[in-house]
């Protein structure tokens, strides 16, 4: 198997064909039975070329998709997409040097960059690797802390996406933050991670008191597959630690 932009080129068109993973063969299976599989199944799929590899796959999903029901085959390939695109996106973030391709195709930053004014204090909850929070500072101009609980993704930060005008900070916003004003409050991806979501906007609102707030969440419109997913019983979150999915 090659790596870098072939690997992610390969599961690109393995898609179009059929999502999948070799990480889980069931849920009941254990953890040594799982490396065995994946292992032996590796050393098979590398005896073959790529193109070799994409026509069994496809031949047996149409071949076992055949004696499915409708909706029994509608849920066989949507898990086995979801779990594909978990392996797609670890492998484009590998390709793109550790950062997922999002930030650079997706262009949805510019959403909080047009709409923060030149010195205005940000508040980046949930920052992660400070992707959001080193774009408005740099573009924006603004004042920006990021806030996350997440170690690595702070230490990341700080190393990879420095500036001047960012402080990043461990911590949850809740606890581990002085209580000071903030002109806006940046939530990107993060509303969908929290459970009682009313109740910690009205935390955060009375610790910060903002002028303005700016969030963002995936949209459960975006595309028919996901209220399809839905309605057939299968897992139709973009992460599984989401409590609330699709705002």
């Amino acid at each position: 198997m090659v790596n870098g932009y072939h690997n992610l080129q390969f599961l690109l068109t393995l898609n179009q064909i059929l999502p999948i993973r070799f990480s889980e063969v069931t849920m009941k299976s254990d953890k040594i039975t799982i490396i065995i599989a994946r292992g032996l199944l590796g050393l098979f799929l590398r005896c073959f070329p790529s193109q070799f590899v994409k026509l069994m796959i496809k031949e047996t999903v149409n071949s076992y998709g055949s004696i499915l029901k409708t909706r029994e085959g509608l849920k066989f390939l949507f898990e086995l997409e979801n779990n594909f695109n978990e392996v797609l996106s670890i492998i484009a973030s590998t390709y793109e040097g550790g950062v997922h391709p999002k930030h650079r195709l997706m262009k949805y930053h510019n959403f909080f960059i047009a709409r923060i004014n030149p010195a205005e204090t940000v508040l980046d909850i949930g920052c992660g690797s400070g992707f959001v929070a080193y774009d408005i500072a740099n573009q924006s101009r603004a004042r920006v802390t990021g806030i996350d609980i997440n170690k690595t993704y702070i230490q990341n930060a700080r190393e990879k996406r420095s500036h001047p005008n960012v402080n990043y900070i461990c911590g949850n916003v809740l606890y581990d933050l002085p209580q000071s004003h903030h002109d806006v409050i940046v939530l990107s991806n993060v509303l969908e991670h929290i459970e009682d979501r009313i109740g910690f906007l009205k935390q955060v609102s009375e610790r910060c008191s903002p002028n303005r707030w700016l969030i963002r969440v995936p949209l459960f419109e975006r595309d028919w597959r996901v209220p399809l997913m839905k309605e057939i019983g299968v897992d139709y979150r973009l992460d599984p630690t989401h409590f609330t999915e699709y705002s």
